[in-house]
Parts: C-alpha cells; structure tokens; sequence
C-alpha cells in the first residue's frame, strides 16, 4: 500500500513540473515574440519618437528659461557689486581722512603736555564720528534718490511695452514680406533712375548727330561679317570662376601695434588702399566672391578708433577674397546712445542697396589679430569675437554674442533685429543671443586660438541700471514678435559715401522721459 502511495506522488510531481515547463516554454514562446516587436522600427517610430520629441522641445524650453533667470541675476549681482564699489571708496576715504587726523594728532602731541593731547584725541575722535554720520547719511540719501529714479523707469519701461503691445505692428512674416517688396521697388527705381540720366546723358551729347535707320537685312549682314578675336589676353576677357572656399593668400596671426596707427588719419588709410571702390566697396579682380558682406560699425566720437579698425580690418577682409561694403552708422544729437536702434536702422537701408547675403556687426574698437577668423556668411550664427585679451581672451558666459557677430540676412529678419528698448550701454546682445535660441538657431563660434581680438583702451561708458537691463532681459522673448526690425522708428538724415565706408546718419529721437 505504501508503494503504490509513493508511486502515485511521484508521478503527480512529474506530472506537476510537466506542466510548469509547458507553462514556461510558452510564456517564453510568447516573450520571444513579443520583445522583438517591443524594440523593433515601427514601435521606436510610433511610440517613443514623440516622447522623445516632446522631452527635447520641453529641456530646451526650460533651458532657454533658466538662462534667462541666470543672466538676470547675473545683472543684478553685477550692478549689486557696482553700489559695494562706491560704497566701499566712501569707507576707503573715510579711513584716509582718519588717518590724516591721527597724524596731525601726533605731530601735535610733540609740542603739548599730556591732557592737552587725549582732548585733542577726543575732538578727533568726535570729527571722525561726524564724518561717518555725514557720509552715511547722503550714502543713504544716494541710494534711496537711485531707487525712486530705478522704479520710474521700470514703471515707463512697462507702460512702453504695453503700448507696443496694443500697436498695429506687423507680424514678422508680414514685415519680412512688405520690405522684401519694397527692397526690390527701391532697386528697381535706383535701375531706372540710373538707366534713364544715362539716356539724358547720351541724347544731348548725339543731338546734333543724324538718325539712321537700319533694316534688318544690314543688321544680319553686319554681325555675320564682325570679325571674332579670339586670341584674346586674360585681363579683356570675364572670369567668372568661383574663389577657392579657402584664400591661399592669408597670412595667420597678425601681429595689432597701436603705436603704428595712433597718428594715422584716413587720407593714410586711403592711399594704403587705392582700389577700394568708392563708399568703402571692394570685390575680388580675379575671380567672383563666394560671399556678399555688409560690415556695420556703430559709431559716436571714435575717430582715431574707426581709423584704426579700418587699417587693420580692410586687408584682412581682401586677404579673404570677400565682397564687402562698410557701412558706419551713428546716431544724431548728444542724447543716450542706442547702439541696437542704429543697427536695425542700418540694416534695414543696407539691404536696399545690394543684395548681401550675411551682416557682421562689428564694434569700432576690437582690433582682428588672425585672418583666418573668416567674415564670410556662415550657416548658423557666428559670435566671432571670442578670445579678446581685456577679457584674458577666455568667453565669460556661453551666449555671449557681442563684439562681433556674422549672421545671414534671413537669420536676422528670423529674430527681428535687435530689440529697441535698450537706450544706453549694455545687455542687448545678450537679448539678442536669447532670440536667437529662441527660433531655434545655434550660436557657433570658431576656435579661440583663430578669433583673437585686441581692444582699443578708451574709457568705458557707465552701463545702465542692472534692474532695467534684468526686466528687460526676462522679457526678451515674449516680446520679440513685436519689438525689433518691425517696430524700429528713425528718421533717415544722410547716406553720405565715403572713400573708405559709407555713412548712415539716423534719428532715432530721444530716451523715454520719467513724466
């Protein structure tokens, strides 16, 4: 009996572990096939493609947003390090003139017996007292007179941008649309104009000379009989070959002397460059340029410096076989500068005359000191001016973008410009950088060792209050689609050619009032 029960528990157990196999095989049957499809093209396409799509636009959204934040705080720790500054000088001198009291003290005490010294001491001691009070007080008075004038400003800052908001400005492809049409109208009328003195020109010249009329048959007979030269030099005949992609012609690093150019005027500057086409045009005699350069140089009370950038800048751009046009643009009047409303004005009136491909906006004092830096029209947003020696030649920040900056004519219509509400010195290229991230744009750069500039030494313009360049900052981008190349206001004075550049000469009317 016992046999038989030990016999039938065996073979329920094989029976049992029989099953769970069947049960395994087929579950892994199954994974078999299902782990396949899970990974396979179709389910990555349909199913984690736009996950991942959605987190990509989400990180750069957010990263957008928090470099906005940073580069506010980065503002406000700047401007906060500025007011520690001047507090700081107020104390340095406080303690200069308490030294000076102590040592009037002592000589005094030389001559006069012990008491007459600690009153001494005491009339000292209550001074510097009086001194402290008096200093912090107009320190206090300072300050809170800052503060009042900080906050009417932002409230006027607000109250323009909510006008600009409820203005009927075009949007960008709007504008882009419009002034495409009245590029070309502007071209077209130049052509006509142009094409019809000449015609004035050559009537009064063959007026007294007889029509003759020619029919078809002498016209035929006339071409057919010309004789055809064909052993004609290089220097008669077009060439229409392409520049090489890389000048064979550059040099490397440039060695930038100020002593050379510190008395150099522009007449020295000319004659150094006697084919440079009249309003500071140039284009390469033996072959066609691969680019159409417009340079923009902001400009107000920097002549030696505008001379010495053109003497440095003007062989580097030929040894880059570049078609180039400088253009100088200034602001009227004495008021507060606005470096970024006379760029979109420029820009603007630059692309009217030629066809240019790629603007670089380039400061009157950083000096190139390697040509192979190229100025032509790169593919992405080019902040060129990376390594400048003021700044130990190291970028301080990732987007930085001022100094010097190469952008194709579409990028710059994409971002709509500069903003204009940047009156004074400071953040607008950094406003400009976030646009450009913004509509989804890269900001490249060359190597460090390539793009090296020097800085002219001057004497640097106060920057305006870091709490109106942080407001303005963190609202960059919700107000780019109606502040820029669409929103600009100026009244256009001269264009004025020049033989080295040709001047724009704009007014841009004057800084918002605090009424």
């Amino acid at each position: 009996m016992e046999v038989c029960l030990s016999r039938s528990l065996s073979n329920a157990r094989k029976k049992v572990g029989g099953d769970k196999q069947r049960q395994f095989s087929c579950c892994a049957k199954a994974t078999s096939g299902y782990i396949p499809r899970l990974f396979s093209v179709r389910a990555v396409l349909t199913r984690y493609l736009p996950l991942l799509a959605v987190f990509g636009i989400w990180h750069l959204m957010m990263t957008i947003r928090y470099q906005q934040q940073w580069t506010g705080e980065l503002h406000a720790v700047v401007g906060e390090a500025a007011e520690l500054e001047k507090y700081q000088a107020i104390i340095s001198r406080l303690n200069k003139e308490k030294l000076n009291l102590m040592r009037q003290v002592k000589r005094m005490s030389q001559d006069t017996d012990p008491g007459m010294t600690s009153r001494q001491f005491s009339d000292v001691g209550r001074s510097i007292l009086a001194l402290k009070r008096k200093h912090r007080r107009s320190f206090r008075k300072m300050m809170l007179e800052k503060q009042k004038k900080t906050s009417n400003e932002l409230s006027v800052l607000d109250k323009i941008v909510e006008e600009l908001k409820k203005q009927n400005i075009p949007s960008i492809e709007n504008f882009t649309k419009n002034f495409t049409n009245e590029i070309y109208g502007s071209r077209i009328a130049k052509i006509i104009l142009e094409a019809s003195s000449a015609n004035v020109s050559t009537s009064l010249t063959d007026e007294s000379k007889p029509v003759k009329f020619v029919s078809n048959a002498q016209i035929t007979e006339q071409m057919t009989t010309v004789p055809v030269n064909r052993n004609l030099t290089d220097t008669r005949r077009i060439n229409y070959t392409l520049c090489e992609s890389t000048p064979p012609v550059l040099l490397g690093r440039v060695f930038v002397n100020f002593n050379h150019t510190h008395n150099m005027t522009r007449k020295d500057v000319i004659k150094q460059h006697p084919d440079l086409e009249f309003g500071g045009m140039w284009q390469p005699p033996n072959c066609v340029a691969r680019h159409r350069v417009a340079i923009i140089i902001p400009y107000r009370d920097r002549e030696q410096h505008l001379v010495t950038l053109l003497s440095h800048l003007l062989p580097i751009l030929k040894r880059q076989e570049l078609n180039f046009h400088v253009f100088v643009t200034e602001q009227t009047g004495n008021d507060t500068f606005n470096k970024a409303r006379i760029m979109n004005a420029a820009f603007k009136e630059a692309i009217k005359m030629y066809d240019f491909q790629c603007f670089v906006f380039h400061d009157v004092d950083l000096i190139p000191e390697d040509d192979r830096n190229m100025y032509s029209c790169p593919v992405q947003p080019r902040h060129m001016s990376v390594a400048i020696d003021e700044m130990g030649y190291r970028v301080p920040y990732d987007y930085l973008v001022g100094g010097v900056l190469s952008m194709r004519t579409e990028h710059f219509q994409m971002v709509n410009g500069y903003s204009n509400l940047y009156w004074g010195w400071g953040a607008e290229d950094d406003d400009l950088a976030f646009r450009i991230l913004h509509v989804g744009l890269k900001i490249t750069r060359p190597p460090s060792k390539v793009a090296r500039y020097k800085m002219i030494k001057h004497e640097k313009r106060t920057p305006t209050d870091w709490r109106k360049r942080s407001r303005l900052l963190r609202t960059g981008v919700r107000r780019f689609n109606f502040d820029g190349l669409n929103s600009v206001n100026y009244n256009l004075i001269s264009i004025k050619k020049t033989p080295l550049f040709t001047h724009i000469l704009v007014d841009i009317g004057k800084p918002p009032s605090l009424s």
